[in-house]
């Protein structure tokens, strides 16, 4: 028996966008923390590359430098115990474009 269907195969669950909307933005609150993280790697690697800087102001290069290495370090603290194992090592051993790499890598951003 084949049945004939007047009306098109569309059926749209409101469910499915509460869904939709609930996936999208916790997504988008677990990549906040990665978001902190490649803004911080990519500041200090900004920094280390900024040779005006360096020539014109090496005292304020080296302070944005500990400042921003410290934020690094508190967000690794406080987040070690979550993330990927390879992202603790490049943290730990400062290779630090070697973690940008894996956070753009992983899609984690």
């Amino acid at each position: 028996m084949t049945r004939t269907l007047a009306t098109p195969l569309l059926h749209v669950d409101t469910n499915y966008f509460t869904l939709l909307k609930y996936l999208t933005s916790s997504t988008s609150s677990m990549n906040a923390p990665y978001k902190e993280l490649k803004r911080l790697l990519e500041q200090r690697l900004s920094v280390i590359t900024d040779s005006s800087l360096r020539t014109s102001a090496p005292e304020k290069q080296l302070q944005l430098l500990q400042s921003i290495s410290e934020s690094i370090t508190t967000w690794h603290n406080n987040y070690q115990a979550e993330i990927d194992p390879r992202l603790h090592h490049f943290l730990q051993q400062q290779s630090l474009q070697k973690a940008l790499n894996f956070i753009d890598d992983e899609g984690l951003v």
